[in-house]
């Protein structure tokens, strides 16, 4: 499934507007561990020194230049930073009762559009979120179905309808939340977890997230 989308959106309005929020309060040091959480050490430091923050919390191996010093405390500052987003590779549609996926665990209650998305557990996506967690496309929201599979999950619409290529919204500001809580980690930890092959993407003030 080479050169499917699987693409990590990054606001970069957003992650300043956190920073200047931080910066108000007070307080003096970013966290920039683990990458940055998976939004990319250098872009996060680079965004944070612009804001006057000398002062950083650090993984092993991470090298700051300069000017900046390590710290023992951090403060994260990436709720709201990052959408995740897949493709609809495969639609079809159900009747009542289908079984899906592995193990053959969820049944459709209803005839279903179904749509499979090139996203997996390869790609950070924490099995936990099998048959409970939600994603969407074209404004559409949709379970779950069965369990995610290390390179695709499939999605059940319901009675709603998607197209081969459509972008699927995984984890958005909200989103992220819900899975975070069936996964019972964070969400940072979510994000750091995402894998080589989702590309980063920074969007600037004017462009759109999704």
């Amino acid at each position: 499934m080479a050169g499917l989308l699987r693409e990590a959106r990054l606001s970069a309005f957003r992650l300043r507007s956190n920073l200047r929020a931080i910066a108000d309060s007070g307080a003096s040091v970013v966290d920039l561990r683990a990458d940055a959480y998976g939004h990319g050490f250098r872009r996060v430091l680079d965004e944070s020194r612009s804001f006057g923050f000398t002062k950083f919390q650090v993984s092993p191996g991470q090298t700051l230049p300069p000017g900046a010093m390590t710290a023992p405390d951090g403060v994260p500052v990436y709720e709201g930073v990052l959408t995740l987003v897949g493709e609809v590779v495969a639609v079809k549609a159900l009747p009542a009762g289908s079984r899906i996926s592995y193990g053959y665990t969820y049944r459709t209650v209803a005839d279903s559009t179904v749509a499979l998305v090139g996203l997996g557990y390869a790609d950070g996506l924490p099995r936990l979120g099998s048959s409970r967690a939600t994603a969407s496309t074209g404004g559409r929201s949709g379970t779950v179905a069965g369990r995610i599979a290390m390179d695709q999950f499939v999605l059940d619409l319901g009675d709603g309808e998607a197209t081969v290529g459509d972008e699927v919204v995984v984890w958005d500001a909200d989103r992220a939340q819900e899975w975070s809580a069936l996964a019972r980690r964070s969400t940072l930890d979510l994000f750091a977890g995402l894998g080589h092959r989702v590309h980063r993407r920074w969007l600037d003030e004017g462009q759109a997230s999704t």
